[in-house]
């Protein structure tokens, strides 16, 4: 059992040229990622313990 934490995602700018009239544009785009982060719950409990909180 673990805490999810988050997840990765990249951000990058791209050129953009529009078909129509060639005009070219930067945009921003954000690229998700199904790679997902947590922290194993023995590590948060132990993490809790060394600043003195106590639990089930």
């Amino acid at each position: 059992m673990g805490i999810n934490a988050g997840s990765l995602a990249d951000d990058e700018r791209q050129i953009v040229i529009d078909p129509n009239n060639g005009q070219r544009r930067e945009v921003e785009v954000n690229r998700g990622s199904n790679f997902k982060y947590g922290m194993r719950a023995d590590l948060i409990r132990q993490g809790l313990v060394s600043v003195g909180v106590t639990g089930p």
